[in-house]
């Protein structure tokens, strides 16, 4: 859904946005990204951190897809095993690795508890849990007697039930890590705009020019460059086809459902396979809720407007909790909010989208890098081997190994003189934490409803965070439209007196808050059936 005019009139960084597009277009840089997901705003930080002048265009908003929608984990990912997919599963875990050491806070460690329901499922994961632990050096997994998994799930279902495992994986918040890319990028000097769309790029010799539209304004730039990433996601076929190159990707949509923590709570992960077609469903502690997911539909692929949950996949996962906590009386009305996103897949042709592989396309042709397909857990490691096939243009990148995330010294330093800059946000902000203290007010430490959202976060947000939308602050900066019923509106009273401190004119909340009402009917909420929407 694009802004209305109304509310682009009154955009307070119009004149900013315009000036920074006209610089773009004044002194060529020597990268164009376009698409600002997980693996955009990585090859971002990478090249910005090597020494490049880069600049990253995001049609929408910064993570709208794929990237703050997954089901949030930083994992090895257990199931490729089953497929042999052994080379996938052991690169993640080594990068999961990294980053749980780098990024604590943001990144969690976190059981995820697996019930095996047959002799068969438990030799299985016996085995899968013993090559897992080996990648990774160290023995994470346990076994548990039925018992145990009563005690921790005392709603579980028992018919069946042989024995339990747990393994260790992690948590985070996935547009949170898109977000500290953004930061590190631009600190090291990189450019990045959100809703601003690349049109077409035109090879012309040893340049590429780069066409684009700000979609606030509708104002169009004609950018020059010696490379384009194209980091789109399940979009990427539009700028590969504009090459004559032939379309690969399949957009399949991933679906979940939240519930508070009141109407169900589970204290570690919870791992088993869905009663109709033997999927793998989570359910999974989050934010103060619990969310279960995740689904696997084809889906259309708009590029300019989201996606959400079908009443299809509502139901499958909603069977999917009452087969798992069969004495759990649970209904659409207990869903406290939905998220869907698209996963940019690869195809290879199966007609099962469960059989789809998960690996990194990476295709460089006449100034054209295009980087689709991967996964959250790997993506500094594909993004440096894309931007190493640019190291003929840029010897800075032909050994590229990537950059930590850990902090320099004298940043630590600067943001441990204040106490109260805690390690998740030194995690989240890198950098930019430094200048926390900037916008953190005396009652600024108490939180959002039951969240742990603070009005600092808020405020650093909009005046650090490219916050364009309503929903690009209550859907992604924040959780607060996924985690509080009715997408939040019960806050929606203290986020206009903040968004009107930081610039908005009362008009132009008001605009927001009506099409972010609107989003959130259509986009976030649950299907309820007509008997439910009586009352």
């Amino acid at each position: 859904m694009h802004q209305t005019s109304e509310a682009s009139e009154s955009s307070r960084s119009s004149k900013d946005r315009q000036g920074l597009l006209e610089e773009m277009q004044a002194h060529p840089p020597d990268i164009v990204i376009a698409g600002g997901g997980i693996l955009g705003t990585g090859i971002f930080r990478e090249a910005a951190m090597s020494g490049l002048r880069v600049v990253l265009l995001e049609g929408m908003d910064f993570g709208w897809g794929a990237s703050s929608c997954s089901s949030k984990m930083i994992h090895g990912g257990l199931r490729y095993l089953q497929t042999g997919r052994f080379d996938i599963t052991y690169h993640a875990v080594h990068e999961r690795e990294k980053i749980l050491a780098e990024l604590p806070g943001l990144i969690a460690p976190q059981a995820f508890v697996v019930p095996a329901y047959s002799r068969w499922r438990r030799l299985i994961f016996a085995l899968g849990l013993w090559i897992y632990d080996r990648f990774s050096r160290h023995t994470r997994h346990k076994r548990f007697r039925k018992e145990a998994l009563f005690s921790m799930f005392p709603d579980l279902r028992k018919e069946g039930l042989c024995a339990g495992f747990s393994y260790e994986d992690a948590l985070t918040d996935d547009v949170r890590i898109v977000l500290r890319n953004l930061h590190d990028g631009t600190e090291a000097g990189g450019q990045a705009l959100n809703y601003v769309r690349v049109l077409e790029t035109r090879c012309l010799g040893e340049k590429t020019e780069v066409s684009v539209e700000d979609g606030l304004s509708g104002a169009r730039y004609t950018l020059t460059c010696r490379a384009v990433v194209n980091a789109t996601g399940f979009a990427a076929d539009r700028l590969r086809e504009q090459r004559g190159l032939r379309p690969m990707m399949r957009p399949l949509r991933g679906s979940h459902l939240v519930f508070s923590k009141e109407t169900l709570s589970v204290p570690e992960v919870l791992v088993f396979d869905h009663p109709e077609d033997r999927r793998s469903v989570y359910l999974v502690p989050w934010e103060g809720c619990t969310f279960v997911g995740t689904t696997e539909a084809d889906d259309a692929g708009r590029t300019d407007q989201l996606t959400a949950i079908s009443q299809e996949e509502q139901r499958y996962l909603l069977e999917a909790v009452r087969y798992i906590f069969p004495h759990k009386p649970i209904t659409e009305r207990d869903i406290l909010s939905t998220w869907a996103g698209i996963r940019p897949i690869v195809s290879a042709g199966k007609k099962n989208t469960y059989k789809e592989p998960r690996d990194i396309h990476i295709h460089y042709r006449d100034g054209l890098l295009t980087v689709a397909g991967g996964k959250l857990t790997t993506f500094r490691r594909d993004a440096v081997r894309a931007l190493r096939l640019l190291g003929p243009l840029f010897p800075p990148l032909q050994r590229l190994q990537g950059h930590s995330f850990d902090l320099p010294t004298s940043v630590v330093a600067a943001t441990s003189e204040d106490a109260r800059v805690s390690v998740w946000e030194r995690a989240a902000y890198g950098p930019k934490a430094r200048r926390f203290g900037m916008y953190r007010r005396p009652e600024d430490d108490a939180a959002f409803a039951s969240t742990a959202v603070t009005l600092a976060r808020v405020r650093v947000a909009l005046k650090e965070e490219w916050v364009e939308h309503l929903d690009d602050l209550m859907m992604r900066r924040t959780r607060l439209g996924l985690v509080l019923k009715d997408g939040g509106e019960s806050v929606l009273p203290k986020i206009r007196e903040i968004c009107l401190e930081a610039g908005w004119s009362a008009q132009r909340f008001e605009a927001e808050a009506s099409r972010y009402r609107a989003l959130v009917k259509e986009h976030y909420s649950a299907h309820l059936k007509a008997a439910d929407t009586s009352d």
